[in-house]
């Protein structure tokens, strides 16, 4: 996210925890080569770099295995929790995954709560971390809690729909398959039973979650339906790009940075516009965007998003400002 941010003309800083080897050396170099703030990735001297490997199946769907099972991106610490990460920022954004192991998860925490209260716009990806039991699940909740901005996929909707809030959104037997982890490589039969729903009932299910939630903006994306999003209890929805399609890891993290994008832009024209407006915080600003303008932030996104299938790698595809919207403009939809 924080070099698709750099792509896109959004200034990113990223606050994490890596280990001294080739990995940690190789991360610095993309980073920085991006123009991505490094001053706050720290070195763990116990931990080696945290690894993802991605397999995908027949039915192109994604299962993922993380290596070493204790790694150093578990190694932030509340004691490098400070309002120094978080200077100058308008947008904090925090991941699901981030919740599976200490002290990683309590730090995280702690980012939110101190972001919340400088008025900085909370994001979370409330992806991954489900099937660890209780514990994390406590974690989520308060990381919803926190944020203004939740943005999920369909299989996630729909676990933590129940998990959460115990509502029932599909058919018991579709959702037994995310009793436990999403991402485990069973998407394609979970997201062919909810997409047999009608629209009017998906919407509703949408908007059950979205008061449930309390949240001011609400994203799920929808693969290759696009995605729906909902701001001011109304309904924003696009449809997925078409594009020559090579992998989709990353592609919900490049939705989730065009929309940011979108949505930092807007605030700066707000800036601009309204002298008085200078003085609120980021948050504040969040509810002064136009419906129109927060409309332009879904088709944005979802063009960053199918760009970035284009290419193996889960950044070398994301695209710049001027690409996204040239993507947009050609209205080359599905």
């Amino acid at each position: 996210m924080s070099v698709a941010l750099a792509r896109l003309g959004t200034p990113s800083r990223i606050v994490a925890c890596l280990g001294e080897d080739l990995h940690a050396e190789y991360l610095r170099r993309v980073l920085n080569k991006e123009g991505v703030d490094t001053t706050f990735l720290y070195t763990s001297k116990e931990f080696s770099t945290a690894q993802c490997y991605v397999f995908a199946t027949v039915d192109e769907d994604n299962s993922f295995y993380n290596f070493p099972k204790t790694s150093a991106a578990a190694d932030l610490d509340l004691e490098k929790v400070g309002e120094e990460q978080i200077e100058n920022a308008a947008c904090l954004h925090a991941t699901g995954i981030s919740m599976m192991a200490e002290p990683r998860t309590s730090a995280v925490l702690a980012y939110m709560q101190l972001a919340r209260k400088k008025g900085l716009i909370v994001s979370f990806d409330a992806g991954f971390p489900t099937g660890f039991g209780s514990t994390v699940k406590k974690a989520v909740t308060k990381a919803v809690s926190q944020a203004d901005i939740i943005k999920m996929n369909l299989p996630e909707f729909i676990y933590w729909s129940k998990q959460l809030y115990s509502l029932d959104l599909v058919d018991p037997a579709a959702l037994s398959l995310y009793d436990n982890q999403p991402c485990s490589g069973f998407e394609s039969q979970s997201l062919a039973a909810f997409f047999e729903m009608p629209r009017e009932a998906f919407e509703k299910a949408a908007l059950s979650f979205y008061k449930e939630s309390n949240c001011p903006v609400i994203i799920i994306t929808l693969a290759e339906k696009g995605a729906l999003v909902i701001f001011r209890e109304k309904i924003f929805t696009s449809e997925a790009y078409s594009v020559n399609t090579v992998a989709t890891v990353g592609a919900g993290d490049a939705f989730i940075s065009g929309f940011l994008h979108s949505i930092l832009s807007n605030l700066e024209n707000i800036s601009n516009l309204e002298t008085s407006s200078t003085e609120l915080t980021a948050r504040e600003k969040l509810d002064l965007i136009s419906e129109d303008d927060f409309a332009k932030a879904v088709p944005f996104a979802c063009a960053v998003a199918a760009l970035a299938t284009t290419e193996m790698s889960a950044y070398r595809g994301l695209p710049s400002k001027d690409q996204a919207l040239s993507m947009v403009k050609s209205g080359a939809m599905k």
